[in-house]
């Protein structure tokens, strides 16, 4: 333990209770402070932060219980233990002071050599927790520094060979470099993994909250990973249940990173058979839903005894893992905790040799407006007649799934057999099918007997024959076919195929990518951009530089902040790259400078773009908090750099200022997940809040107006105790502002800081009441 005396408070009503208690603490040399008043209790807490709480259950106003559970919803005060002072002895009553948060408990009569006891486990257990933390917090600082230290030279290295691969090379160089490539790849997965592990161990991992198409990201991990699982000769597909909103809100870079550790070790561990990825809709609310996905395989499967060791940090189901397939083993963990952050599960169901199935289920915030395609052309699109034919049961299933999606009419057919039967029932209904897709593994094996009379069918003389063909493994197409679609079928790419369809304007051009028909009526707009790269890494300059020549765009240089400034006043550049970590003008003092308006730079509303290899929390606040737009990790890719020109914003503005009608104030669904949705506990606060506030604030007022800046710091942290668990972030940021403007005696900023509270106050007690009497109804 710390030289100094451990801080225990005490919180009973009973004065006699204090004085016993504090007598025999004292005496074994403790600090030690009393307080009857639990309404009081918490601010002071909060304040003193003291070592240990001895907390009374019977108590006035606050039990003892209410007042653990607002102090562990508190982060400033969530990890002080808190030993119960109580007569009870129910089962019950110990239960429930344990799920409120208590870590011990003390009967009375209390007897001094138990409670000396009790009291110096919990503090050495404490002390220990706090040397265990930091270190562990040296070591993830120690991960995340070298990680960055890595990360930057394997900036260059990707991007020389990402160049290199794009020179003329005979066949044996380019083999070379790809295995470079390949060996690249693998040390910036291991990288990124270590530097996750770290983040989240230091609590610096947040996840984002951005609009995003589920269907989108789905569609562009399966077409990376298919290469892949058909190479191995397995079959792959992709369901997505129509029931399933496409359009949400959360974190897809996350969601991505999870689905791809599943999906890669699906096809590492499968030989033969197939891989399947499926998402269906679990739960869903007003603005939320919850998704289920599932990675089936038909791989070598999981013992028991093996799967309690999978989401263990460096761990795999056996030691043979590493060497026959590789990895570290931190891919499920990671996977675990971002799943644990998005309010979700994961489970496992393996057999030995017959394969597995992973499956999580996460939380998502639906988009307000659920766009559909084409919305004036729904009743054409649900007149189209469209025939799957596909002996592989998934793949057949993920296509019928999308045609479900666009509320297309179709039918499956597996074989020749079952076609025929398909085509004579359209016959007999005087219809016929406007597209055909035919997967061409099943075309070469039961339906190119038939390509004669098919192509001699009359009622067939307006259908699209559409050929579906394994990514990676297209031939030469048959004279049937007039379009080719890759497996598994993107639905984006489904809908362009269809397009002439249901579009009577459409008007096709080659698309060379893909092999499809696709519409063009927006023109590329051609503009001239000028671009400022500065790094002091004259290797990753001339990477850099070399990468955006490769989109087309030429870019000055700087190698030094000050080189920077001098062409900044002398040119007007709309896109700045800057590294961060540089020598005397690092790049977050650079980008101060620029957003000067009485700086000399000509174009203070620059986009600007963080290049850094740390991806801390704080360095991309740090970054964002100084004027940058946006913040890329090093090693980045030509893409990166060309998403980030091509999507930027117009033009850099300023933050609005704060006005009484744009603060959020009051955010009624912080405060229930805050105190657990306990609805009795959130409405005794807010009585004691409306009824004792304005006193203390009337007190802080005068305490302005007589210049006792002791006292202002007092009220100001008090009030500002009172608030955070009611309050959004605005509010307390008010009174830690007034705090620390009465550490400087500084009178302006205090009576600017208060003008700004009494306009909040107002309109915060408004917002209350009205949840009051809300919440009153409601009970």
């Amino acid at each position: 333990m710390s030289s100094q005396a451990p801080l225990i408070i005490i919180v009973d009503d009973t004065p006699k209770n204090l004085q016993i208690l504090g007598t025999v603490l004292r005496q074994e040399g403790y600090s030690v402070l009393a307080i009857t008043d639990s309404r009081q209790a918490f601010s002071t807490i909060e304040k003193r932060q003291p070592d240990l709480i001895l907390l009374d259950i019977m108590m006035p106003h606050l039990d003892g219980y209410a007042v653990c559970l607002l102090l562990k919803s508190n982060p400033a005060t969530k990890n002080i233990p808190v030993i119960f002072l109580t007569a009870k002895t129910e089962k019950e009553d110990l239960i429930k002071g344990f799920n409120v948060g208590a870590v011990d408990y003390l009967t009375k009569p209390f007897n001094s050599d138990e409670l000396l006891l009790r009291v110096r486990t919990q503090l050495q257990l404490q002390e220990a927790i706090k040397t265990a933390t930091q270190a562990n917090a040296v070591k993830s600082i120690f991960l995340a520094n070298m990680s960055h230290d890595i990360r930057s030279p394997m900036n260059a290295i990707m991007g020389v060979l990402a160049l290199m691969q794009n020179s003329d090379l005979t066949p044996q160089q380019k083999n070379y470099i790809n295995i470079a490539k390949k060996a690249g790849t693998s040390l910036l997965c291991l990288v990124n993994d270590i530097l996750d592990i770290s983040k989240i161990e230091a609590g610096q991992l947040e996840l984002n909250h951005v609009k995003f198409d589920l269907q989108e990201i789905i569609d562009d991990m399966v077409e990376i990973y298919s290469i892949d699982a058909y190479k191995k000769g397995l079959d792959f597909a992709s369901i997505i249940d129509v029931e399933v909103l496409t359009q949400l809100i959360g974190d897809p870079e996350r969601f991505k990173q999870i689905v791809i550790n599943l999906l890669s070790n699906a096809i590492k561990f499968t030989l033969q058979g197939e891989v399947v990825i499926h998402v269906k809709k679990m739960e869903e609310s007003r603005d939320k839903i919850q998704l289920c996905v599932s990675v089936r395989d038909s791989g070598k499967g999981i013992s028991k005894d093996q799967i309690s060791k999978l989401f263990k940090s460096y761990s795999q189901a056996n030691a043979t893992i590493s060497r026959e397939f590789g990895g570290t083993g931190l891919g499920l963990a990671i996977s675990k905790q971002l799943i644990d952050m998005m309010d979700g599960t994961i489970h496992v169901q393996s057999e030995e040799k017959k394969g597995s199935i992973f499956s999580f289920t996460v939380w998502f915030e639906k988009q307000e407006d659920q766009q559909a395609f084409y919305p004036e052309y729904t009743e054409k699109i649900k007149q189209i007649n469209i025939l799957n034919i596909d002996r592989h049961i998934q793949a057949r299933k993920s296509l019928s799934c999308q045609l479900k999606r666009l509320k297309c009419s179709f039918h499956e057919a597996f074989d020749a057999v079952s076609t025929l039967s398909k085509l004579k029932w359209m016959a007999l209904e005087q219809k016929h099918f406007d597209a055909i897709f035919i997967d061409k593994e099943t075309f070469d094996d039961t339906i190119k007997n038939m390509t004669h009379s098919m192509i001699a069918d009359p009622s067939l003389k307006k259908t699209t024959f559409i050929v579906m063909q394994k990514l990676g493994k297209e031939d030469s197409h048959h004279a049937l076919f007039q379009k080719c679609l890759h497996k598994p079928v993107r639905y984006d790419q489904l809908i362009e195929c269809l397009k002439p369809l249901f579009l009577s304007d459409f008007e096709p051009i080659a698309n060379a990518k893909n092999g499809i028909q696709t519409s063009s009526k927006h023109p590329v707009i051609d503009f001239q951009v000028n671009i400022l790269l500065i790094d002091d890494s004259d290797i990753n300059l001339s990477v850099s530089k070399a990468l955006l020549q490769q989109l087309g765009y030429n870019a000055d240089i700087a190698l030094t902040s000050h080189e920077a400034l001098q062409k900044l006043e002398h040119q007007s550049y709309d896109i700045i790259f800057t590294d961060i970590q540089m020598p005397v003008l690092n790049g977050i003092q650079l980008t101060e400078i620029i957003r000067n308006p009485e700086s000399s730079v000509k174009n203070h509303h620059a986009y600007i773009v963080a290049l850094t290899a740390s991806s801390m929390k704080q360095d991309k606040e740090h970054c964002l908090k100084a004027g940058m737009n946006a913040y890329l990790t090093k090693p980045y890719t030509a893409n990166q750099l060309k998403d980030l020109i091509e999507n930027r914003d117009a033009s850099f503005s300023a933050p609005p200022e704060r006005s009484k009608n744009s603060v959020v104030l009051f955010d009624e669904t912080l405060i229930l997940e805050r105190l657990h949705h306990k609805k009795q506990l959130i409405l005794t606060l807010v009585d004691n809040y409306l009824d004792s506030h304005e006193a203390l604030i009337e007190k802080l007022q005068l305490s302005i107006e007589k210049g006792v800046y002791e006292d202002v710091k007092f009220l100001a942290h008090r009030l500002k105790g009172e608030v955070s668990n009611l309050s959004s972030d605005e509010l307390p940021r008010i009174y830690q502002e007034i705090t620390q403007a009465a550490k400087d005696e500084n009178d302006p900023l205090i009576l600017n800081y208060y003008q700004q509270l009494k306009e909040c106050n107002e309109q915060f007690r408004e917002e209350l009441t009205l949840f009051k009497q809300k919440l009153e109804a409601e009970i």
